[in-house]
């Protein structure tokens, strides 16, 4: 069934809004999922603060190519648009982790950071540590640093401490 003109210029603008307010933009093939397995997707997605669509790749390109100062992409065949609203790496981190339908996910390419990336970067960058992640480490190294550093300083005042106590148990005795 074709699609109006006015129905592509209502997708058009519904991706460009949606790819102005994007942190994260990730193209996916779609793995040819049913209406719940899409649905449920969907919900996972929308939870951690992104948008799944599933979008004409002409428009998509078009999208892309108002947004980012005409540079051109090239997709085949159906392709789902993930936008992480958020987070830059929530959304990226789901796909980076997800099986559907058994399989790994296959990237497209996307943008993140300020840059177009290809199916590699994408898939690369979504192997990595959230923000979040990198900050629980980091507290947890700290706070290990910090705990080392009060033992080193107790100890002499421990030392000194089991030191008078057993000079006054030999002096009382």
């Amino acid at each position: 069934m074709a699609v109006s003109k006015s129905k592509k210029s209502e997708q058009l603008d519904s991706l460009l809004d949606m790819f102005k307010r994007a942190k994260t933009i990730v193209l996916i093939q779609n793995p040819n999922l049913n209406f719940e397995e899409q649905t449920n997707l969907r919900k996972k997605v929308r939870e951690n603060g992104g948008d799944l669509s599933i979008s004409k790749n002409t428009i998509i390109s078009l999208a892309f190519s108002k947004i980012f100062g005409g540079e051109k992409i090239e997709l085949n065949g159906s392709t789902l648009v993930a936008t992480d609203l958020a987070d830059e790496m929530k959304v990226l981190k789901i796909f980076g982790t997800e099986k559907i339908k058994g399989e790994k996910v296959k990237f497209k390419g996307g943008f993140f950071d300020g840059k177009i990336l290809s199916s590699n970067e994408i898939e690369a960058i979504s192997k990595l540590p959230s923000k979040t992640e990198l900050f629980g480490k980091m507290a947890e190294v700290l706070n290990g640093v910090i705990s080392g550093i009060v033992r080193v300083v107790n100890a002499p005042i421990q030392n000194l401490a089991i030191v008078i106590k057993e000079a006054s148990q030999k002096f009382s005795n």
